[in-house]
């Protein structure tokens, strides 16, 4: 009955299992809360240091690049923007990094680099509003490059 369900559904929060259909979870306080979906399409929208800076790129209206980008993030159930702090590429700024789930590791993360422009900005938008499948439109192509991430410190012995 519903007593049951209600208690298999915390022992289910509690032991770590999967949420159960319809991604609500019960509490023991009675309380339902939706339970956070992960997205087959992260984007990385880099303002840290330098990108996002009027003071490296005075010309570029970076508020508003990043409201296109949330809005067509937010109209594709699939696609979710984060706005971190320094992708550490800063010789290329403005960098978004759009993170595909469910790829091959070589094609999983599109680096993007240079995004200073409305077309770029345009561009990435559309392609986020139709949830980042291939191929990636043709604007787009002349941004991406292949990120190398930094060695690792070696430990001294």
């Amino acid at each position: 009955t519903a007593a049951r369900v209600a208690q298999a559904d915390r022992h289910a929060t509690r032991s770590g299992a999967a949420a159960p259909p319809g991604g609500l979870v019960r509490r023991a306080s009675r309380q339902t809360v939706p339970v956070p979906r992960p997205c087959a399409t992260t984007v990385l929208l880099c303002r840290g240091c330098c990108c996002g800076t009027r003071k490296k790129h005075p010309g570029v209206d970076h508020e508003a690049q990043e409201d296109a980008l949330r809005a067509a993030a937010d109209g594709h159930p699939d696609v979710e923007l984060r706005v971190v702090d320094c992708l550490d590429e800063c010789d290329r700024s403005n960098v978004v990094v759009v993170r595909r789930a469910g790829r091959p590791a070589k094609d999983r993360d599109a680096w993007l680099g240079g995004m200073l422009t409305g077309k770029a900005s345009t561009a990435l938008a559309s392609w986020l509003a139709e949830g980042a499948a291939d191929p990636m439109p043709g604007p787009l192509v002349g941004h991406r490059f292949r990120h190398l991430p930094p060695r690792r410190s070696r430990r001294s012995s």
